[in-house]
């Protein structure tokens, strides 16, 4: 027996001096001391340059771990000197009971104050790549079959006060996460994880920051990402904006990387009270082809953009309308139903829009809606394919009650009844005022009975009436006039619209309008000229009063045209003083007025003698009539000098309708 306790005494005696040994090395290791090997093998590795310039501390019980500090980066060669990658201090620790069995429990993995710089060239190279080793000996097959499996575990991964700065030199832009704070508590690869994500991004003219959590299932084999309830406020700020916009999503989500996928289901955006339904796919993430419907019970566009200040609507003119050369490499598929719609002041319901986009050309068709008692019907085309986009749009709208939309534009119903609208419009150019310089196309509109109340224009239409009347402009004139029928079309290109065809018929008159609307310029240069009965065959047997309009669009200037007003009675007065002449010099010459109608006998053939005498007897009048003093024969125009002669000469350049009066004529019709 002996012998066996003697054994027995002296594995006792190697366990405790082996124990010695190994406490001895732990307490004399300095890791510190292996910094410049680590810098060595990990630049070989990865080709930049590699340091800690921090200390190195290590603990062996009851956790396996390591704290560096002042771990740093470099850039590959071409991005310049500065850091690819800083971090304050890392901190890992592994459990050492279970690598008996193997299993891999690590502890916590904490980065703290990581700083991250990403450079895209012009030429799309980054940073971000790094060059596949070569000094590999041994296969990866052959080293996963001699490797026992293991089980891979983390307490808890936490990224602290990160900061990336992502500077895209090909399209000019950039962007930095700061800062961005990520929490995976009890991450296991293949098993759900919750995620706690609070992250600020920020460009020059906005900042966004995610604060929320969601739920991620990685799966390495198929390489799926689920989000579950994912929730996010992101808080807009812009000098665009007035005050900050907060935009709330909720949602689910699935990203599959090997086949370029994510769908998004049972996913909402609210924003200023609107609150939006949707479902999404979008497959090939470089050039993404979306698939996707969008509903809402009610939006309000004027309320989802009163955030945007009013000083920055001028510069918003010159800008890209949308991004055109996103659309050429966009495929979209989608229907959006909105019950209640309200843009620009004007309300809408069962809007229904289906939207289509494929090799840079975008299709919204058709559009319907109802408005105003009015069904609308349309179709809009943008073509991005060449670097000058054009638009079109095609469509029309029935019985609309145009009063109330006029109310609600311009606060108050100056025109009443229903109308008609169709329209063909185009253009061309990238932001709002090339497009209204290179517009054009055809927009048309009828209206049944109606009034204009309250206008300026209706009011000097009425008082043009009380002088052929009365032979006096009316001060006091109604504000109202009632029509039976209204309508013309305008035809525009270049950014410059004509009509020549409005006809208004009222009861006891009618207008003819005429000019040019120059939506570039901004400008409006019209015409509307008023005359006694609603007889379209017999507008030319009247003296016609001319109403100018010109001026700037959103203030006009109303005015009647004495100057033309008087030139037209004189003309009118001339032309009947030729028509007396003539008839009197074919009394003369063969007992006919020119105004009625020769009968020729059939009998009697016309010899050459006979029809000698018609010669001379039209060029007698023709001689006769401009010697003749027409303003000592004529009689004198209407009483054209009853309105006060100053009243135009004074009146400022936005007359009044009582100011507007047409200036005195001469006594004896002569101007």
């Amino acid at each position: 027996m002996k012998w066996i306790v003697r054994g027995f005494l002296l594995l006792i005696t190697l366990a405790f001096i082996v124990l010695a040994g190994a406490t001895y090395l732990l307490v004399t290791f300095n890791p510190n001391d292996y910094k410049p090997q680590i810098a060595e093998a990990v630049t070989k590795a990865t080709g930049r340059s590699f340091a800690i310039n921090g200390d190195i501390k290590a603990t062996v019980f009851p956790v396996l771990g390591f704290e560096a500090q002042g771990v740093q980066m470099g850039n590959p060669d071409g991005f310049g000197s500065d850091e690819f990658l800083k971090v304050g201090s890392i901190k890992a620790g592994v459990k050492v009971e279970p690598l008996l069995d193997h299993k891999i429990e690590l502890t916590k993995i904490i980065l703290s104050e990581p700083a991250i710089n990403v450079i895209k060239l012009k030429d799309g190279k980054t940073n971000l790549a790094f060059p596949a080793r070569s000094d590999t000996t041994v296969a990866e097959g052959e080293a996963a079959a001699g490797a026992p499996a293991m089980d891979f575990s983390v307490e808890e991964i936490q990224i602290a006060n990160a900061r990336i700065n992502y500077d895209d030199r090909m399209k000019g832009e950039q962007w930095t996460i700061d800062p961005a704070n990520v929490t995976l508590p009890g991450f296991k690869p293949g098993a759900s994880t919750p995620v706690k994500i609070d992250v600020t991004m920020k460009r020059a003219d906005m900042s966004v920051r995610i604060n929320g959590g969601t739920t991620m299932n990685a799966a390495g084999k198929d390489q799926t990402f689920t989000l579950s309830d994912l929730k996010a406020d992101i808080t807009v700020k812009s000098a665009a904006l007035a005050q900050d916009a907060t935009i709330t999503f909720r949602g689910n989500m699935l990203m599959d990387q090997k086949t370029e996928t994510v769908e998004g289901k049972d996913i909402r955006l609210s924003w200023q009270g609107t609150e939006i339904t949707s479902a999404v796919t979008v497959k090939n993430f470089k050039k993404p082809a979306i698939t996707f419907t969008a509903s809402a019970q009610s939006v309000d566009l004027d309320a989802l953009t009163s955030a945007f200040a009013k000083k920055e609507k001028a510069a918003n003119d010159n800008k890209d309308l949308m991004p055109f050369d996103i659309l050429r490499t966009l495929a979209l598929d989608g229907t959006i139903k909105i019950d209640r719609f309200k843009m620009a002041g004007l309300e809408a319901s069962g809007l229904n829009a289906t939207i289509k986009s494929a090799d840079g050309q975008l299709k919204i068709s058709p559009v319907t809606a109802t408005a105003y008692e009015g069904a609308f019907d349309a179709a809009i085309t943008i073509d991005a394919r060449n670097q000058t986009p054009s638009l079109s749009a095609t469509g029309k709208l029935d019985g609309l009650q145009i009063g109330p939309v006029l109310k609600a534009k311009m606060g108050q119903d100056y025109i009443t009844g229903k109308a008609g609208l169709n329209f063909d419009l185009r253009g061309t150019g990238r932001s709002m005022t090339a497009l209204k310089n290179a517009s054009g196309g055809t927009f048309g509109f009828n209206f049944g009975e109606g009034y204009i109340n309250k206008w300026q224009l209706s009011k000097l239409i009425n008082q043009a009436i009380a002088y052929f009347e009365t032979g006096n402009m009316d001060a006091n004139a109604s504000d109202t006039i009632h029509f039976t029928s209204l309508d013309g079309t305008f035809t525009g290109q270049n950014g410059v619209f004509r009509n020549d065809n409005l006809v208004l018929l009222a009861p006891k008159s009618h207008a003819l309008g005429a000019g040019n609307v120059n939506l570039g310029q901004n400008t409006v240069d019209y015409t509307v000229r008023v005359g006694l009965g609603d007889d379209p065959e017999k507008f030319g047997d009247k003296t016609q009063i001319p109403i100018r309009i010109s001026g700037p669009l959103s203030k006009p200037q109303y005015a009647i045209d004495v100057q033309g007003m008087i030139q037209g009675k004189v003309e009118e007065k001339i032309e009947e003083k030729k028509e007396e002449l003539l008839n009197k010099a074919f009394e003369k010459l063969g007992g006919k007025k020119k105004a009625d109608p020769v009968v020729p006998a059939p009998a009697t053939p016309v010899t050459p003698e006979a029809a000698t005498p018609a010669a001379p007897v039209v060029e007698t009048p023709a001689v006769e009539a401009p010697a003749a003093p027409a303003a000592a024969e004529a009689p004198a125009p209407p009483p054209v000098e009853a309105p006060a002669v100053e009243a135009p000469a004074a009146a400022p350049a936005e007359a009044t309708p009582a100011e507007a009066a047409p200036a005195e004529a001469p006594a004896d019709g002569t101007q």
